[in-house]
């Protein structure tokens, strides 16, 4: 007798899968576009909110960091602008400051040349009538005196010069001037026994004339340097140099021969005059009257660097 329970167990499990119900091809088409129209809703559900993520953290992130990037541009300009105008208006405060000084250096040179000149003057009449010296010794003592009024007689031999003048007075002849020291500096003794010796022989203008020419030498030194210092970086740059010129055609050169006209009764330096020996007339052309400026500034370039 067969088992009942096994039967039951048999009947239950189907011997294979339920079959696919069939469908047509109109339904099979709905099924792949409903399926399609679920993955769409999805794909745009998902893109939707990337979308919208990135909307906004563009809207919130990107301006602000390009702003940084802006306002940091802006503020390295904004600091790179203010030190080039302070390096400027340094620049201009110096070469204001600078001609400031050679304006004062200059009156001061042109008050103290008067005074040494002066000296010059009166201890070439002292020399002259000298007693007591051999002839030929006052007259070599007015020679060492003209040379300083010609500024030749520089640091290397200020010191010499001095000694020559005090033996040369001490002796009341010419002496030997293989004995004369050319040593810097004068001492102390030195020059008091100068002082002394000049007195001595009534000449007491001849230390005032070389303390005098030492002030007006250094002082002419250094407003030479201080001019160089002013005027080389102005005729370095085309548009100041081009300024400097049309300043000194139109303003100094007018008001110099406004001047001279008012000298010698005429609106013009007269043509009869001629040049002098070792100076000349202010020349009317700004290009030659700053020649040698130019010349120097040339040759500067042309040294070869060290």
């Amino acid at each position: 007798m067969p088992d009942e329970s096994n039967q039951e167990v048999t009947e239950a499990t189907p011997d294979r899968s339920p079959d696919l119900p069939m469908l047509s091809k109109d339904a099979w088409e709905l099924v792949q576009y409903r399926l399609w129209d679920h993955l769409r809703s999805k794909m745009w559900s998902t893109l939707t909110v990337f979308l919208t993520l990135v909307t906004v953290a563009g809207l919130l992130g990107i301006p602000a960091y390009i702003s940084s990037r802006v306002d940091q541009r802006i503020a390295d300009e904004r600091t790179k602008f203010d030190r080039i105008r302070a390096e400027l208006e340094s620049d201009r405060l110096s070469a204001t400051t600078q001609s400031d000084i050679a304006a004062y250096a200059t009156l001061i040179w042109l008050q103290d040349l008067g005074k040494f000149q002066l000296s010059l003057l009166n201890a070439d009449a002292g020399l002259q009538g000298i007693t007591g010296m051999e002839g030929g010794s006052a007259y070599f003592i007015r020679g060492r005196l003209r040379e300083l009024g010609r500024f030749e007689v520089g640091p290397d031999k200020f010191g010499y010069s001095v000694r020559l003048v005090t033996e040369i007075l001490r002796l009341g002849r010419l002496p030997d001037s293989s004995n004369i020291s050319d040593a810097m500096p004068l001492t102390e003794d030195e020059w008091g026994y100068f002082r002394a010796v000049s007195k001595e022989r009534s000449v007491e203008d001849l230390p005032r004339v070389y303390q005098l020419y030492s002030h007006v030498f250094a002082l002419r030194s250094a407003t030479l340097r201080n001019y160089q210092s002013v005027i080389d970086p102005v005729l370095k740059e085309p548009v100041r140099r081009a300024r400097l010129y049309e300043q000194y055609a139109g303003s100094l050169f007018p008001l110099y021969q406004g001047s001279l006209g008012e000298l010698y009764g005429s609106s013009d330096r007269p043509a009869w005059l001629s040049d002098g020996a070792d100076w000349s007339w202010l020349s009317p052309s700004a290009v030659t009257a700053f020649i040698e400026e130019e010349k120097r500034i040339a040759a500067s370039k042309d040294e070869p660097t060290k």
